[in-house]
């Protein structure tokens, strides 16, 4: 039997989640620029939505368990302390604190998706002009790149993962826009950017005062 190769469209399809999303995941982290070229923009956005999600819930569990290896960790791991003194608590408390986690971290990523996206849409009108694929493929490409999610918890390794992530997001600008290398790079350099000068200038004045 050759390469598996999913019937409804390009990418994850939620009608069949074990075969579509292992495929899915060696697309975009091996062939990114082949498959941003051929994913398709004229249905609703829910295969890659329900994707981001499952990569979410899959990374969220192994980044918590992977952070006290994690050498730049801070206390609490990658939660921001949520889970400090976590073995004080008794067993049920701790597995309603995990169960309230996942229930609500579909809905976070949904939110994270639609306003990261939003950012980046503002930008393709910028760099990009009037004559863009729209928001849904810019949404499209955001869900994806959610991929660099189930690296970004390995300690150390993941750092660079996320940055992947980013150059997965370069492609997808570049691809679905149809636009040119450095425009797309404008697109996802302008917020690295800006949280960049709003690093250095909280420093600043920190240190001033």
């Amino acid at each position: 039997m050759g390469d598996w190769v999913n019937p409804a469209s390009q990418g994850f399809n939620v009608s069949e989640p074990l075969r579509s999303f292992p495929a899915t995941v060696r697309k975009v982290l091996v062939e990114p620029g082949a498959f941003f070229r051929s994913m398709p923009l004229g249905d609703r956005p829910w295969n890659p939505l329900i994707f981001a999600i499952l990569c979410a819930l899959i990374s969220l569990p192994l980044t918590y368990m992977a952070a006290p290896l994690d050498p730049f960790a801070g206390p609490g791991g990658g939660f921001g302390g949520l889970f400090e003194g976590i073995g004080d608590r008794s067993l049920v408390s701790i597995a309603a604190m995990i169960l309230v986690v996942l229930l609500l971290a579909p809905l976070f990523v949904l939110l994270g998706l639609y306003i990261g996206a939003a950012i980046y849409q503002i930008l393709v009108g910028i760099f990009v002009g009037g004559e863009n694929a729209g928001f849904d493929a810019t949404l499209r490409v955001y869900a994806y790149t959610s991929v660099a999610g189930l690296l970004s918890w390995i300690p150390v390794v993941g750092y660079l993962a996320s940055l992947y992530g980013f150059f997965l997001a370069f492609i997808g600008i570049r691809e679905v826009h149809g636009t040119t290398t450095g425009r797309a790079l404008g697109v996802v350099l302008a917020p690295l950017a800006f949280w960049l000068l709003v690093t250095v200038g909280l420093e600043v004045l920190f240190r001033i005062g």
